[in-house]
């Protein structure tokens, strides 16, 4: 077991999401971490272990994969709140849910597939914003082109987008996942029904917050069960505009 004078280290890009996950776990049990961002193109010479992001580190300890690093951390800190609160099994098959619908639903929003061309060109050269602001010596102009031109076409980005229904304009497809995430609260105050935030829960909240911490636009999904639910996670989570470094976040 780990203490929470161990050094942890996050090694991310700043609006990844499955990064933003792991960044919610450790707000949530309050476990001081040191943040670094990483250069895109170049992850396998700055990684300690794999070639994808979130990498967490506790000590010469390191691994990857986000929700397996939830559970890593309930292990390591079972001092702190825990992150699999009830019954395990379906604290998981709802945090899949998070990965496996709503995650592609941000990166296909964020980087404004289906969108017109101003709109997609606004919302790709914001992404490479945060990079330049977070990368030490920020990214080239050379970079930020490409990747305004050429960012959806990389496999992986590529693989989630096809994930979402694509018969579906953006707005179509985040009215559609207002109402199946309200179908995950099951009339519950958090997913699944549970009275407390599970790992499921704290995956999802920085997915949909992001667009209003860096003012950018509101809160991914519409509707008043999920503006309840992430009223009661805010009140959970008072750190919360640590999910961002300082630079991202509006008018910080």
């Amino acid at each position: 077991m780990a203490t929470k004078e161990d050094e942890l280290q996050l090694y991310s890009h700043a609006l990844s999401p499955y990064a933003l996950k792991v960044r919610c776990y450790l707000l949530y049990k309050e476990l001081p971490f040191t943040p670094i961002y990483i250069r895109p193109g170049a992850r396998g010479k700055q990684l300690p272990v794999g070639r994808i992001v979130p990498v967490l580190c506790l000590g010469d300890d390191c691994r990857n994969e986000s929700s397996e690093l939830g559970i890593w951390l309930d292990e390591q800190y079972p001092d702190t709140r825990p992150l699999l609160a009830g019954d395990r099994e379906t604290v998981l098959l709802s945090d899949q849910w998070v990965t496996d619908r709503l995650i592609p639903t941000v990166f296909r929003v964020l980087l404004g597939h289906g969108d017109s061309f101003f709109t997609r060109a606004r919302k790709r050269w914001s992404a490479s914003s945060a990079l330049n602001q977070t990368v030490p010596g920020g990214v080239s102009l050379k970079f930020r082109i490409n990747h305004l031109r050429f960012i959806h076409r990389a496999p992986f980005i590529a693989r989630l987008i096809e994930q979402t229904d694509l018969s579906l304009s953006n707005r179509e497809l985040i009215d559609t996942m207002a109402i199946e995430f309200e179908e995950q609260l099951q009339g519950g105050p958090f997913l699944h029904a549970s009275d407390v935030p599970t790992l499921a829960d704290l995956s999802a909240l920085p997915q949909i917050i992001v667009p209003r911490l860096r003012g950018t636009g509101d809160d991914l999904l519409p509707g008043q069960a999920v503006r309840d639910w992430v009223d009661r996670m805010l009140a959970q989570l008072p750190n919360y505009l640590e999910l961002l470094p300082d630079v991202l976040v509006k008018g910080r």
